[in-house]
């Protein structure tokens, strides 16, 4: 999602921040941070990397929703999980549908209603292989991603590389 440049300064800074949750002695107030990094995404491809994927593996789901005999799972900050549940018995992981910093959507009928980051995006699902974005209002939300555990994260942990945003968080 970004370039080895952004790896390694990312990489670093969590490596200081470690450093400086560690250092922490007796006299100082005793923080708990969260378990979770950052995930980034260069800020050009938010809104353009919406796609169709193979299934791939979860990472955090948090939200559930059915749609006919689909169940889409939603995979915190990446995007949504279609798992066709027509044998309920055998669930099958069909295709992965990514739609960065997307942290709540809901469904009626065959379309989706989501968040692409601060944008608002109707999705139609009509044909499962091939969705469309029918409509996007931009910065319709002011949002800011959070930890799913709801700790806080280390200043030194939100200071982010140029024209990069957080989408999602992967635990540590």
């Amino acid at each position: 999602m970004f370039d080895d440049e952004m790896k390694s300064i990312f990489n670093i800074m969590i490596v200081f921040g470690l450093l400086l949750i560690t250092s922490c002695t007796s006299k100082e107030k005793a923080d708990i941070y969260s378990a979770y990094k950052p995930v980034l995404m260069d800020n050009s491809k938010i809104t353009t990397d919406l796609f169709l994927l193979p299934a791939q593996d979860n990472k955090s789901i948090t939200l559930m929703r059915q749609m006919g005999t689909y169940l889409l799972a939603l995979d915190y900050g990446l995007g949504i999980h279609v798992i066709d549940v027509s044998n309920p018995d055998q669930p099958v992981k069909k295709s992965f549908y990514q739609i960065p910093a997307c942290i709540d959507f809901e469904v009626k009928g065959n379309m989706i209603y989501a968040n692409n980051y601060r944008d608002f995006i109707t999705i139609d699902f009509n044909n499962i292989n091939s969705p469309i974005i029918t409509k996007r209002e931009l910065n319709a939300f002011d949002i800011t991603i959070k930890t799913m555990d709801g700790l806080t994260v280390h200043e030194k942990l939100k200071e982010l590389p140029p024209n990069t945003t957080i989408i999602s968080y992967e635990k540590i």
